[in-house]
Order: structure tokens, then C-alpha cells, then sequence
């Protein structure tokens, strides 16, 4: 499931090559990036998260045109997500906090359409 995308440069060949680019995005006026120093994304630039895509794309924009060969990607869970459906009882609404905190389970009210 899609929860949203990201704008960055891909990865450098290097730390120092990293920074250098963190620099010439600095002296283009952005101040807003995040060199990735560890993991799988290491000597990335992130140049942003958003939850719509045409914000991604703005930012995608803005970024190509200060002559940056930027990308965009979504970010997506990679774990599954279960909802349980019931119609709470007066004596049952407060049972289901019963359940073993392990299962981190939680109660929201979400609206119908």
C-alpha cells in the first residue's frame, strides 16, 4: 500500500561525494535536504516526504530546475495491516483492551463513505 513519496538525489559513489552535492544544493538556495549517512539508502539526498504526489511533484520540479537530476518514489508499507470491525456493546467496549499488548492494538473511530 502507497503511504506516500519521496523526492531524492540517488545515491553517490560516496560520503565526501555526497556532500559536495549537499553544497551545491545549498549554494542553489535549498536548505531543506538530509544527506543519508547509514543503510540501504546511504549517500542518498532526501529532499522531502509527502503524503500527495503532487506535492512530490512540485518539489520534484523545483529541485530538476536548479538543474538537479532528482527522482521520485513512493513509499509504501511492507507490513500488513488488520482492522476488526464490531459494533461495541455497552458491557464488551472496554474488552478488547484485554488483548495482550503485544498485539499493539488500538481503537479509533473511522468514518463511513
Amino acid at each position: 500500500m502507497v503511504r506516500g513519496y519521496s523526492v531524492f538525489l540517488p545515491a553517490y559513489d560516496s560520503r565526501d561525494q555526497a556532500l559536495a552535492a549537499a553544497r551545491q544544493l545549498s549554494a542553489a538556495g535549498l536548505r531543506d535536504y538530509y544527506v543519508v549517512t547509514a543503510g540501504d539508502q546511504e549517500n542518498t539526498i532526501s529532499l522531502g516526504l509527502f503524503r500527495q504526489q503532487a506535492n512530490a511533484q512540485r518539489r520534484l520540479q523545483q529541485v530538476e530546475s536548479l538543474g538537479f537530476r532528482a527522482s521520485l518514489g513512493e513509499r509504501a508499507d511492507d507490513q500488513q495491516q488488520f482492522w476488526i470491525d464490531f459494533d461495541p456493546l455497552a458491557e464488551a467496549d472496554e474488552q478488547w483492551r484485554q488483548v495482550p499488548a503485544v498485539l499493539r492494538l488500538g481503537a479509533r473511530p473511522v468514518p463511513c463513505f
